[in-house]
């Protein structure tokens, strides 16, 4: 990982024994770039790394065959931190998903690894949607498939699916049986 980061680097943000706080846009590449470019963050002993921001992911290109692509087909951070504890997700923390793909481009299966995590060991990763990013944000895909965030914080890897990811499909199951229980006192 760290020969793919040195080949594809944007740049290192380190704060030995500090904190990194991020308030405002973090965009994990190059400004007008054509392919993924890799940003490192890292911090150190009793330093944290807080997300209050927004933080920017531009997908490049798309095998659009249902598996990852490759590396420069996306931004990446590179994160490294003495454990999950120090990464911190604020309440207006964002990630934003962008890309001149169209949705039409996108298949079951296409993922893109976005964060590498292999330098926070310790500790229990964070959960999208309880205690990740507050909000994300991606570009619209075809009747069927979603955006599945479930590994964001393990693998690192931001897939499509056609099945709903699990809060969607909570939601969906409450309301049908709101609906059900609504027509069956009737």
């Amino acid at each position: 990982a760290a020969a793919d980061l040195a080949a594809r680097e944007a740049g290192i943000v380190a704060a030995a024994g500090n904190s990194i706080t991020l308030d405002g846009l973090l965009d994990a590449g190059l400004p007008a770039s054509t392919s993924g470019a890799a940003l490192s963050l890292s911090v150190s002993n009793e330093g944290s790394l807080s997300f209050n921001g927004t933080t920017l992911f531009q997908l490049f290109s798309n095998a659009n065959s249902g598996s990852l692509n490759g590396s420069t087909a996306s931004d990446q951070i590179f994160v490294s931190a003495s454990d999950w504890s120090k990464v911190v997700f604020g309440g207006s923390s964002a990630l934003n998903i962008t890309t001149t793909l169209t949705s039409s481009t996108f298949a079951n299966g296409d993922a893109w690894k976005i964060f590498d995590w292999t330098g926070v060991s310790l500790g229990v990763a964070p959960v999208q949607g309880a205690n990740g990013f507050a909000v994300a944000n991606a570009p619209s895909l075809a009747d069927g498939l979603f955006w599945d965030y479930s590994n964001l914080f393990t693998t690192g890897v931001l897939s499509v699916t056609n099945v709903p990811e699990p809060s969607r499909a909570l939601l969906l199951m409450l309301a049908m049986a709101g609906l059900f229980l609504r027509r069956r006192r009737h």
